[in-house]
């Protein structure tokens, strides 16, 4: 039981540091120039103005979730099965 709170803990401040993460990445995308991130959301979504900056953060806190999604997915497989992968 310990074990699994000790877990949830860790997974909460990494999703914490990823909302961080996400609000510098934002401002160094706006303010400095620094590269952004894929505009799949602007794809699908018309939207124009300020509209348009809420939409490339939003972008940039999914993409940042979905690569630590990713990594949880790919360490818990090679946990799995070892090195058959």
């Amino acid at each position: 039981m310990k074990k699994g709170i000790k877990n949830t803990g860790i997974q909460l401040l990494i999703l914490l540091g990823l909302f961080v993460a996400s609000i510098v990445w934002w401002r160094l995308w706006f303010y400095q120039g620094f590269v952004g991130p894929i505009p799949f959301l602007h794809w699908f979504i018309s939207v124009d103005g300020e509209a348009s900056y809420d939409l490339t953060y939003c972008e940039i806190l999914i993409q940042l979730i979905l690569i630590w999604l990713l990594s949880n997915v790919f360490y818990y497989i090679k946990k799995r099965y070892g090195k058959s992968i």
